[in-house]
């Protein structure tokens, strides 16, 4: 569908967009990474298209392009919270704890019903060997996601803690 739409509307950046999706897709990711970067060329003004030209950079093994273009997102929306939830991913991933934090965090504060942000930020605060902090991330998280399995489960299984 997206091909036919191309062939009449070649300057559309959505158009780009919803077939490199659909390659994402179907897996076929280099091709999807070519249509992200038409479709920023022809109009860079869409946060969305930056995060998903980010996933499909972290698809195909480069973190560093893909936090590039998640930052990018993140610049044209400071309150896009899947590419800060993404940031943190990476920089989780790295050892990067503080800067790990800090992105979990945006996206906490940007959308506080995203269950990825509050488990994130509860490893970060694990890993820094604050188990008491982990635990009210994930408190806090339930508060927000009342009854969220994940959360939940997450919560149950660490350590018991003196009062």
């Amino acid at each position: 569908l997206y091909t036919h739409i191309l062939s009449w509307e070649p300057g559309s950046a959505k158009s780009h967009n919803n077939l490199a999706m659909a390659y994402a897709d179907g897996g076929r990711l280099e091709e999807a990474i070519r249509l992200y970067r038409q479709a920023i060329e022809l109009s860079d003004e869409y946060p969305q298209t930056h995060h998903n030209l980010g996933n499909a950079y972290l698809h195909v093994g480069d973190e560093d392009r893909a936090r590039e273009e998640f930052m990018r997102a993140v610049a044209m929306d400071p309150d896009f919270h899947h590419s800060w939830i993404q940031i943190g991913v990476i920089q989780l991933k790295r050892g990067n704890l503080t800067a790990a934090s800090d992105a979990f965090e945006r996206a906490i504060q940007a959308h506080p019903y995203e269950v990825n942000a509050y488990l994130g930020l509860a490893q970060v605060r694990l890993q820094q060997g604050d188990p008491r902090a982990a635990r009210s991330v994930l408190e806090s998280g339930l508060n927000a996601l009342p009854r969220h399995p994940a959360l939940q489960d997450v919560l149950e299984k660490l350590p018991t803690l003196a009062p």
